[in-house]
């Protein structure tokens, strides 16, 4: 029966103040929290320039709270698993403020329904984007990190640094993220966290170390190296029928052939600390046999610019000049210090015999002329 005594003036008793939602509010309180949230990085970035142009918002709506909500942190409550840190994510207020809002307690001047919505919309959106950034492209930027680790040279004006590492595909574009804010919406948001993990026969053998080692260094060695399967995406390494892994910290190659089910290990020698070994990914292209040496400049400033002139030094090691730009070779006897020192020549040493680059080597493009070669001992 349709009681027709009732009107919206009878049902104002039921009104609560504590329960009126003021979007612009919650828009102003998020502006606030991303000013004053200390962690930079291209997730954050993003969803300052996101909710700074009025987009909608991700979690909160007219139904209440997305029931994503839990799914995120379900995954989140076992970052430990992977050496990661619940608090870095929020996940406690993430949690109480979801009960919070369910349970419509908003009491005191750090919980009212703005503040809590607010809260709601941005951790969630923060630890969602967070996670999926560093689960796929790594929490950290090798590039950024190892390539401002070690001074090169220094003065009062300027720093610059020894190049350590050459790692592609890094960076996250913002059509990733706009893909991870989608599932949210849509029916494959578990498949897509799912997605970012690793799934590398090395990461899951070192989640699995992980779950059985205390604390200590040795724990410490095991994050680290899970880190690096998310900066090179190990699984797509393993797919390929033939592939290589040279360990720089234990001096040791290994070289994989699927379709043959065979492995193959051999010691290898790397850069000192002076000279440090860059970490890298590349794909080897040719290998040469008996290869010429083209004297890297640095140690042609440091040790043989000096004995310009002396044409026995030369010819002793089998080492010619030539010009950089068309290779023509130099007479010996014309070579002066400044010449070489210049950068328009090269020496380079004869291929085969005493050569120190023994007789085969491997090549790879990458930015440090690093390559995997015989030495003449």
């Amino acid at each position: 029966m349709i009681n027709k005594k009732v009107s919206l003036a009878s049902l104002s008793s039921l009104h609560d103040n504590s329960l009126v939602i003021n979007l612009s509010d919650v828009e102003e309180r998020m502006r606030r929290m991303i000013r004053e949230d200390t962690l930079r990085n291209e997730s954050q970035r993003f969803l300052s320039q996101y909710y700074t142009t009025s987009r909608p918002f991700i979690w909160v709506g007219y139904g209440g709270l997305s029931p994503k909500a839990d799914s995120l942190v379900d995954y989140l409550s076992v970052l430990d698993s992977i050496g990661l840190s619940k608090e870095a994510f929020r996940v406690k207020q993430i949690s109480d403020d979801i009960n919070r809002f369910r349970n419509l307690e908003f009491e005191g001047k750090n919980n009212t329904i703005t503040k809590v919505l607010a809260r709601l919309e941005y951790n969630l959106s923060r630890a969602l984007l967070n996670y999926c950034k560093g689960q796929r492209y790594g929490f950290v930027s090798p590039n950024k990190l190892l390539n401002h680790f070690e001074v090169k040279d220094s003065d009062s004006l300027h720093v610059s640094y020894h190049h350590l590492s050459d790692i592609s595909n890094t960076h996250p574009t913002d059509s990733f993220f706009l893909a991870v804010i989608s599932s949210v919406k849509g029916n494959k948001f578990v498949s897509t966290l799912q997605s970012m993990s690793p799934s590398s026969a090395l990461y899951k053998r070192l989640q699995k170390e992980l779950l059985s080692t205390g604390r200590g260094s040795y724990r410490n060695e095991i994050i680290l190296n899970m880190e690096k399967c998310r900066w090179f995406r190990m699984e797509k390494i393993e797919e390929e029928a033939k592939h290589i892994l040279v360990n720089i910290p234990s001096q040791m190659l290994y070289a994989y052939d699927k379709k043959r089910d065979s492995l193959v290990t051999m010691r290898i020698g790397c850069g000192s600390l002076a000279t440090k070994t860059p970490l890298l990914g590349s794909k080897i292209y040719r290998m040469d046999i008996n290869p010429v040496w083209i004297i890297p400049q640095s140690i042609v400033d440091k040790e043989i610019s000096r004995h310009a002139g002396n044409v026995k030094y030369f010819e002793a090691r089998r080492y010619y000049v030539c010009k950089r730009s068309s290779f023509q070779r130099v007479n010996l006897s014309s070579v002066t210090a400044s010449m070489l020192q210049s950068g328009k020549y090269a020496v380079v040493q004869e291929g085969g015999k005493d050569n120190a680059l023994g007789r085969i080597i491997f090549r790879f493009y990458n930015n440090f002329s690093v390559y995997l070669h015989d030495t003449a001992s």
